[in-house]
């Protein structure tokens, strides 16, 4: 994960209705998998892409982890919910 910088189109993401994170003018979708790890992938249409929405908090809607900055800009997914790093903000999005 990066500090936000205006104008960058690798920082863009929309969220979908189905329930997937893009890239901005890509065809990669935010993916997960059992052991935590967050990353993109070319789009799949899998559930381990498939993010639920609900508040401030994104969870994987495979794995049943919520989406978390870690460490160092890390990006991963975890079980603890209530943790203030697990919050997320998403604006946009069809």
């Amino acid at each position: 994960m990066q500090n936000c910088s205006n104008g960058h189109l690798n920082q863009l993401w929309s969220k979908r209705e189905d329930d997937t994170i893009r890239r901005a003018f890509s065809a990669q979708c935010l993916d997960s998998n059992d052991a935590g790890a967050v990353y993109w992938l070319e789009c799949n249409g899998g559930r381990y892409q498939k993010w639920i929405h609900s508040g401030t908090k994104l969870q994987n809607a495979q794995t049943g982890g919520y989406l978390q900055e870690w460490y160092w800009g890390t990006v991963i997914t975890t079980r603890n919910r209530i943790a203030d790093d697990t919050d997320w903000v998403i604006g946009g999005g069809s």
